[in-house]
């Protein structure tokens, strides 16, 4: 989208406010572009913006998944290789040829899974080098999000495995109890070996379950391998 309103189609600007719902409430072009201002919000560093999607800054001018043909188009940011962290090119400033200032360009990386995007503003130059920049932080990106994806895996089966071994808990407790209450002095041999086998197996399952837990807290990494 241009920083004159009026170099805006009205086509070209019905076509971004209906993209997304959160545009519904944009009825002009001026409106437009103060709203994509408004809904940016800088890092502490200044070293990166966010907004909702990268046509909120402007058009695209380069992107991993269209055009980078020989090279990568994204990274896996999960351990089972659903989604992807991609990037692309936007340019912020235009040249000055009375100044010798080339057009100034950046990347902005963004994820097939999620809304929201991330423009890097300490990866400022060519297009080449926003190119290259933007690989670089999608792929460090995509590395902190199957960290974090295993840290949850590893959570969540942390978590199974403690609801399984309350459910031992509560069946050996009341097979014990049912043995206990019972009015026969004395059990047949099968019908111990029966008992046996089955307090021997909730035990089995419950160690089983106790050393997994062990494992994850250990290394998370485990829950994907």
């Amino acid at each position: 989208m241009y920083n004159d309103p009026l170099k805006n189609s009205l086509a070209s600007f019905l076509a971004w406010r209906n993209a997304k719902d959160y545009r519904a409430t944009v009825k002009t072009r001026a409106q437009a572009l103060a709203f994509c201002g408004k809904s940016w919000v800088i890092s502490e560093d200044h070293t990166r913006a966010y907004f909702h999607a990268v046509e909120d800054f402007g058009p695209v001018v380069w992107d991993s998944k269209k055009d980078n043909k020989r090279g990568t188009s994204g990274f896996y940011d999960d351990n089972f290789a659903n989604e992807t962290i991609c990037w692309c090119v936007v340019k912020i400033a235009p040249a000055n040829k009375k100044h010798g200032r080339e057009a100034l360009y950046a990347p902005i990386t963004y994820g097939t899974g999620f809304e929201g995007v991330t423009l890097h503003l300490d990866c400022i130059g060519t297009q080449e080098d926003a190119q290259r920049w933007g690989e670089s932080e999608a792929e460090k990106l995509a590395e902190e999000g199957r960290d974090n994806d295993a840290q949850f895996q590893a959570e969540q089966q942390i978590e199974k495995a403690r609801e399984v071994i309350h459910s031992l808990n509560v069946k050996a407790l009341a097979l014990i109890r049912a043995i206990k209450d019972s009015k026969e002095r004395a059990f047949s041999p099968a019908i111990c070996e029966a008992l046996r086998e089955n307090l021997t197996g909730y035990l089995a399952t419950r160690s089983k379950q106790f050393k997994r837990i062990a494992t994850l807290q250990d290394d998370y990494w485990q829950a994907v391998q």
